[in-house]
């Protein structure tokens, strides 16, 4: 299971390549904290195209055509 360091570890790796990261720590089972982490995304960005979830092991999706929360 991924710790709070291990997000920071991600969050420098993303940004040392040039790259803009939100990098959140929420519950996957919780759909609203996951709707605000997608929205603080968004405010961001503007628009999304990976988002990653996950759990024990990490699985990440490239979302065709997320914009403004729809994909």
């Amino acid at each position: 299971m991924g710790r709070p360091d291990d997000l920071v570890t991600t969050r420098k790796e993303v940004e040392q390549l040039g790259r803009r990261i939100v990098a959140l720590q929420a519950d996957v089972r919780d759909r609203a904290g996951l709707k605000g982490a997608v929205d603080q995304g968004l405010a961001e960005f503007g628009r999304l195209g990976v988002v990653c979830a996950t759990r024990a092991s990490a699985r990440c999706t490239l979302v065709e055509g997320f914009v403004g929360g729809s994909a």
